[in-house]
């Protein structure tokens, strides 16, 4: 105990004689430490108000690590999200009317963090000896699947049809439509019908019985935008259609 209050009493003893010899505030020691706060202040300055500079500053921040995590991963697929960002979007559009798994299926299309072979196999899952689709031509992406394997062609003219004069051929055609809240909404219904996302399996038969369920309230009601929910059930399930 003696060598504890020892101990306790010299740090604090040294933090004080630190402290004490702390630069006034205000007080920059080298020049071009004051002159970087000059132009930060300036920055600040005569440019809006607080809340503009704020926001600002954010974007500016998140565009220069935007770019550097581009420059390191340049030889790599860009997904989605990672494909600049739309400050003048409201980012939560493409998530009104989704329920919950379609809307956690939605980010991980976005992001490609998703339960697919490209992915599982580059973070070491077990038992996820490739990254190749079953298909074999290509590795095992959302945008691989939606566009370009052979394997959903027929379920890609389901959607071809549900997002009328708006083809997908190129991986910039699909990040664009995950942009676009109604084309985002049926792109990921359709997905998640193609069941290779194994652990939405119930999410998806409670989906189901809620999308019936709305379908029926809509048609009762006479509501005009009940070819939406219609729309919403054919893409759902491309295979049993």
């Amino acid at each position: 105990m003696a060598r504890l209050i020892s101990n306790s009493t010299a740090a604090i003893a040294s933090w004080l004689r630190r402290r004490r010899h702390r630069p006034k505030p205000g007080f920059y020691p080298h020049p071009e430490g004051a002159q970087r706060k000059r132009e930060w202040a300036d920055g600040w300055q005569d440019r809006g108000t607080t809340d503009d500079a704020l926001i600002r500053e954010w974007k500016e921040r998140w565009e220069r690590r935007a770019e550097s995590a581009k420059e390191r991963r340049r030889h790599l697929y860009t997904e989605p999200a990672e494909d600049g960002p739309r400050f003048d979007e409201d980012p939560l559009d493409k998530h009104k009317g989704l329920l919950k798994h379609e809307s956690s299926a939605l980010i991980q299309m976005r992001t490609g963090k998703i339960g697919l072979n490209s992915f599982l196999h580059r973070r070491q899952v077990p038992d996820i000896g490739s990254p190749l689709c079953s298909c074999g031509r290509a590795p095992e992406t959302a945008c691989h699947l939606t566009i370009e394997c052979p394997e959903t062609a027929r379920a890609r003219e389901k959607l071809a049809k549900a997002l009328g004069p708006t083809p997908l051929r190129t991986s910039r055609d699909f990040a664009t439509a995950l942009r676009h809240p109604l084309h985002a909404q049926t792109i990921v219904r359709w997905f998640l019908g193609l069941n290779r996302l194994k652990e939405y399996r119930v999410a998806l038969r409670i989906g189901g019985r809620s999308g019936e369920r709305r379908k029926r309230d809509d048609e009762a009601a006479g509501n005009r935008h009940a070819p939406n929910s219609a729309r919403y059930l054919r893409v759902l399930h491309p295979g049993e259609h």
